[in-house]
């Protein structure tokens, strides 16, 4: 290679710089320490850069001479260099960063030559954090209106570009980069349905994708985008349920524990989306209650006791208005408290039964159905006022029970009622098979087909849901 005569003395400059460098990190830093340049170097560093600004040759050529010195430099030194990467932007911060935009490329492309150095793939990200800051917001670290779509754009593109590469640390700092640029903007400038739609592709494809290794981070990430994009994701959580459950069964704890988390972030936010399948998930956090992994078990008690109370919100019996007079029903037999009540309220003997038999159906669509299963014997059921007791007969142990369930739900958040139909044997995998192969009589449809519609049809999202509308999970 040819170099200018302005090039050979940038190039003495910055080997200088490196140097000092080098000299400064092996004096002060050990492998674990964060690495930070002193004012001297900094100092070298932007007259070498303000200098040369408008040349962009010459500016070119001294991000190639970082990036060969980072490639040949041991871990603490390579640290360091990388360091220079974001403090690019500093000298012109407060005044013109447009001057920078040129190099956008040439930085990213500086950072993934290096991606495969000893650098951990979470101090690349910080360095990528960095750079977003500056590039996106200003010195009182308000985020600059209106955002450069195509900056964003060309951040974006170097993740998922890295995300497509067969390396495991590409993948890794791929999707560690894309959740740092997902929580440090909040997206307004973008259409966000759209933006939605197309993440969400990459989401499925990575997921779907058995070479992408850091199944971890990408679940971490499609946790924070769904959070952040609650209402524009409401299309996607039905295919999203049982792409999720998949990794509830992997070998990894970690995964497993993550789509618990994205689990109980559907639950909140999606109540009415997961009906259909409520009962086969509950089964699932049943048998979770017995796992080998602590965390496992805490996460599923949690998550059952949270979708059990959330469903009876959003499920409430409905009741017959009442009288705006308070009024208590006893049973019509010889009680003279009872007769006394009717009188003054000129109920007859018969409407009282009627009534009576009012709050008894009502009392039992609150309850367990299985009560009426134990043998259960014909007696007269009294029911009171509160904080009251008869003194004839035994309460109703269906008002008993009801009072009983609500109260273990409010005040005993870590214990499972376990279902008595449930096979206390059966094997997990096995129920989440037969989540996956769920069929009926008039849809012969499975888990597969459903994924297959979504693939392979523009409407799928529309089609699944009269799929499952049909189903009775």
């Amino acid at each position: 290679m040819i170099f200018s005569e302005n090039q050979l003395l940038i190039k003495v400059d910055a080997e200088n710089m490196f140097k000092n460098i080098k000299k400064n990190t092996k004096e002060l830093y050990t492998q674990n320490e964060p690495v930070k340049l002193n004012s001297n170097i900094l100092l070298d560093y932007y007259n070498l850069i303000t200098n040369n600004i408008t040349d962009i040759n010459t500016t070119i050529y001294i991000l190639h001479l970082i990036s060969r010195e980072i490639n040949k430099s041991d871990i603490i030194e390579q640290k360091a260099l990388l360091s220079l990467l974001p403090e690019f932007f500093v000298p012109f911060f407060n005044n013109d960063i447009s001057l920078t935009y040129p190099y956008i490329n040439r930085i990213l492309t500086t950072i993934q030559s290096n991606i495969q150095c000893n650098i951990s793939s979470i101090y690349i990200g910080e360095i990528f954090k960095k750079i977003i800051f500056y590039l996106f917001f200003d010195e009182e670290e308000n985020i600059k209106e209106p955002i450069n779509k195509k900056h964003f754009e060309i951040c974006q593109g170097f993740c998922l570009y890295n995300m497509k590469l067969k390396s495991n640390k590409n993948q890794e700092v791929g999707i560690i980069c894309l959740n740092i640029l997902l929580n440090e903007l909040d997206y307004s400038f973008l259409n966000q349905n759209n933006f939605v739609y197309y993440i969400w592709e990459n989401i499925t494809y990575f997921l779907d994708e058995p070479n992408f290794f850091p199944k971890n981070y990408l679940l971490k990430y499609l946790s924070d985008f769904i959070s952040k994009f609650k209402i524009q994701f409401k299309p996607y959580v039905e295919i999203t349920i049982y792409k999720i459950l998949e990794y509830i069964d992997d070998k990894d704890g970690n995964i497993r524990k993550s789509s618990l988390n994205i689990l109980g972030l559907l639950i909140s936010f999606y109540p009415k989306e997961i009906d259909l399948i409520k009962n086969l998930i509950m089964q699932l956090l049943l048998i979770l209650n017995r796992d080998k992994d602590e965390n496992i078990r805490i996460k599923s008690i949690y998550i059952y006791n949270k979708l059990k109370k959330q469903y009876d919100l959003y499920n409430p019996i409905k009741t017959k208005k009442k009288n705006k007079t308070n009024l208590y029903f006893y049973d019509s037999g010889n009680n003279k408290h009872f007769n006394q009540k009717t009188q003054n309220l000129n109920i007859t003997g018969n409407e009282s039964i009627v009534l009576h038999r009012r709050v008894l159906s009502i009392n039992s669509c609150h309850s367990n159905i299985n009560v009426f299963n134990k043998g259960y014997k014909k007696k007269t059921l009294y029911t009171e006022p509160r904080s009251s007791k008869s003194d004839i007969g035994e309460n109703s142990p269906i008002i008993i029970k009801q009072s009983k369930e609500k109260e273990d739900l409010k005040n005993n958040e870590n214990k499972i009622k376990v279902n008595r139909y449930l096979n206390k044997d059966i094997d997990f995998r096995k129920l989440l098979k037969m989540v996956k192969n769920q069929k009926d009589d008039k849809i012969k449809s499975d888990f597969s087909d459903i994924r297959n519609v979504v693939k392979k049809n523009n409407n799928g999202l529309l089609r699944i849901k009269k799929l499952k509308s049909k189903k009775d999970i």
